[in-house]
Order: C-alpha cells, then sequence, then structure tokens
C-alpha cells in the first residue's frame, strides 16, 4: 500500500502539534506548581540573596552599557533611525516587520 506524501505530512503534523501540546501543558503545569508552593509557603529559599545580587550588579559598567542597548531597541530609537534609511532599504525594513501571509492552496 502506497502512502502519499500528503497523508504521511498530515501525521507528521497531528504527532508534531500533540508532542507541542503535551510539552506545552507539562510547563503549564509546572508554573501553577510553583505558583502554588509560593503561594503557600511564601519565598523560596535562595530568592532574597538572589535579589540582592541582582541589585548588586546594577552598578557596574557592563550593566550601563546593557540599558544603552536596551534603549536603542525601542521604538524611540528604530523610528528616527528608519527615516534616515534611503526609501528602498525603509521599504524592506517595513516589509520584514509585516506578519507572514499564509499561502493560498
Amino acid at each position: 500500500m502506497l502512502v502519499s506524501d500528503e497523508s504521511r505530512h498530515q501525521k507528521t503534523d497531528a504527532t508534531s502539534v500533540a508532542r507541542w501540546r503535551a510539552l506545552c501543558l507539562v510547563l503549564l503545569g509546572a508554573f501553577v506548581g510553583m505558583s502554588l508552593v509560593i503561594a503557600a509557603i511564601g519565598l523560596l529559599p535562595g530568592d532574597v540573596p538572589l535579589h540582592d545580587e541582582i541589585l548588586k550588579g546594577r552598578g557596574t559598567g557592563l550593566h550601563a552599557i546593557a540599558r544603552w542597548v536596551d534603549y536603542g531597541g525601542k521604538w524611540i530609537v528604530l523610528a528616527p533611525a528608519m527615516a534616515l534609511l534611503p526609501p528602498t532599504h525603509a521599504q524592506n525594513v517595513k516589509l520584514a516587520a509585516q506578519p507572514p501571509v499564509a499561502a493560498q492552496p
């Protein structure tokens, strides 16, 4: 019995969807479980020292560089920069930013 490419593709898609669904349900269960534990006993051990270490690292040069890089990726910088691009490049950027269109059968 010959199996067409289309039926094999559908079978693969069904398995792939089932795999992703199972993964998402497991991760959702882990998130809900951790939320219940935190709601029941409060902060987990190590949360306060970790928070303190993060706050201590805010004054470093690496943190300052990361803040500037993050600021450069916001629309406040990107919109004026796009206005400076030549028209052909600006059109390519606009096309790349659009969501993909589903192919018509």
